[in-house]
Order: structure tokens, then sequence, then C-alpha cells
């Protein structure tokens, strides 16, 4: 179904991101090192829980509109 979603408090420092997503369940907190066109990181749960997570940039086809 759907949730509502928000991310708050983005920062980018130096190599590192850190921002929040907010959802029913309550706060996510994301850490991760930016490093070319991959984020790793560890996020954390309301509960305290914690596990790693993984961004990799997926590059759009482009397109010649000539």
């Amino acid at each position: 179904g759907n949730t509502a979603e928000r991310i708050e408090a983005p920062e980018l420092v130096g190599d590192r991101i850190y921002f929040v997503v907010v959802r029913n369940a309550g706060p996510y907190d994301y850490e991760g090192r930016v490093s070319g066109t991959t984020i790793n990181g560890t996020v954390k749960g309301p509960d305290g829980s914690s596990a790693p997570w993984k961004a990799q940039m997926v590059p759009l086809p482009l397109t010649d509109k000539r």
C-alpha cells in the first residue's frame, strides 16, 4: 500500500551524507560515504536496530533529439 515518507535534515559534508527518512513507524537515520557513483552506509531504525544500505547511480540513456 501507499505510505507517507519524507526526507528531513539532508546534509553532505565532504564525502559523507546524512539524512532522516520519516515513515509511519518513525524516523530512520541514514549515514553513508559517497565514492564515485556509489553510496555505502548504515541505516538505524526507530527501535535502535541497524542495517547496511547501498545506493548506486544508474545512468539514463542519452537520446538524440535532432
